[in-house]
């Protein structure tokens, strides 16, 4: 944390996932959301949150927006 990678990690375009137990699985990670339950629509980081959230719960930042709360295919909570 010291050099600034967590915040570079976190910082990049595309998903950071993390395992039920905090371990980080991948960084930079496009989700296809051709494979989503359900139609989701929105802006590509909107739909892509959404979608990701039938996998498990998807914390959305925008460097220009709020911090959103994502599960089971919608939103739950928006800070900011």
């Amino acid at each position: 944390m010291r050099g600034g990678l967590l915040l570079r990690i976190l910082s990049a375009d595309g998903m950071t996932v993390f395992s039920t137990k905090g371990r980080l699985m991948e960084t930079g990670f496009i989700f296809d959301t051709s494979h989503a339950r359900e139609v989701v629509t929105g802006g590509g980081r909107t739909t892509a949150a959404s979608a990701a959230s039938f996998f498990g719960k998807v914390v959305k930042v925008s460097q220009d927006g709020p911090i959103e709360l994502y599960q089971d295919g919608r939103q739950l909570y928006r800070f900011g």
